[in-house]
């Protein structure tokens, strides 16, 4: 993540836990819940991080 896009620049599709707009640095990669999930539950990451919308 990065800083707050301009006014008028920001993508609806792109927003934190708040509903609110984030930007995002070169190089970077976004997925939906039902990917990430996958991944968690299949094994394929080290460590997972869960804050608390996600595990309600």
């Amino acid at each position: 993540m990065s800083t707050l896009p301009h006014p008028g620049l920001s993508n609806n599709d792109l927003i934190d836990a708040n509903n609110d707009p984030i930007g995002i640095m070169p190089g970077a990669c976004a997925f939906d819940s039902a990917l990430s999930f996958g991944l968690i539950r299949g094994g394929h990451l080290d460590v997972t991080v869960l804050d608390g919308l996600q595990v309600d």
